[in-house]
This record gives C-alpha cells, structure tokens and sequence, in this order.
C-alpha cells in the first residue's frame, strides 16, 4: 500500500513539473500577469506618476488648436493638481473586454479632468472644464480616448 501511493505521489509531482514547465514555455503563465498590470518589458509594474504623466501628454495631442496651450505635463499638473484618477471605467461605463487585460492591451483607464484655456473677446482667458479617459498599456503606454 505504502509503495502504491509513493508512486502515485511521485507521478502526480512529475506531472505538476511537466504542467508547470508547459505553462512556462508556451507563455501562458503571462495571462494573470498581464491581467494585474505587470509590463514583462520592464520586469516590474509602472508607477501611477508615470501612467498619469503618459494620459496627460496624449491628451495634448487632440487639445483645441484655439486653445491656449500647456507648455508642459508639470504646468498642466500645476494648473490642474486634481485631475487624474485611475478606474477601470471610462465615458459611459466603459470598461476594458477581459481580452485586453489579459493581453495587456489595457491596464486601467486614466481619467483626465482638466481646464482648457481660451481668450475671449475682451482679451481675458476664460476656463471651460473637458474630461477624457486614456487606455493605458502595462508599460504605461497611451491609447486612444475612450
């Protein structure tokens, strides 16, 4: 009896090693990884700072032409010390398909509330309150407004 069930420890363990390894190499252990926000190109998890920061600068490339622009993430953060918060919703309780989280397609949503700046007639800047959310990859990288 006692031989029978060493066997079957010691073949249960040899199987636990050829699943373990099988995972390994074909690149399926990545999946939870990927779905907690882990950037496997940078062997860590990238700062909330850092998501905000890259949420900010692609905001600045669909900023109004008419609008008085920042010259910088550090003055839009001055003017705007509140603005981002990170949520897995975006406009209209958008939320990320388990696809992309697994992927890392999509982190978190950055969300972006801040003031665009504009002249008015009489020559005084005027403040109109916008909000956009940012997918943010793993590594931190913007895409599009969602």
């Amino acid at each position: 009896m006692s031989v029978l069930s060493s066997r079957r420890k010691w073949r249960w363990a040899v199987t636990l090693v050829i699943v373990a390894a099988g995972l390994y190499f074909s690149g399926l252990w990545l999946l939870p990884m990927n779905y907690v926000g882990y950037c496997s190109e940078r062997h860590g998890w990238v700062p909330r700072d850092e998501l905000i920061r890259a949420a900010v600068r692609s905001m600045f490339l669909g900023y109004p032409q008419d609008a008085i622009p920042y010259r910088s993430v550090d003055e839009f953060l001055q003017h705007n010390p509140d603005c981002c918060s990170l949520t897995n919703q975006g406009r209209e309780y958008y939320e990320a398909p388990l696809s992309y989280r697994l992927s890392g397609s999509v982190r978190t949503l950055v969300h972006v509330k801040y003031f665009v700046r504009r002249r008015d007639a009489a020559g005084d800047i005027t403040q109109e309150q916008q909000e956009t959310w940012a997918a943010m990859t793993n590594c931190g990288e913007a895409w599009g407004g969602i």
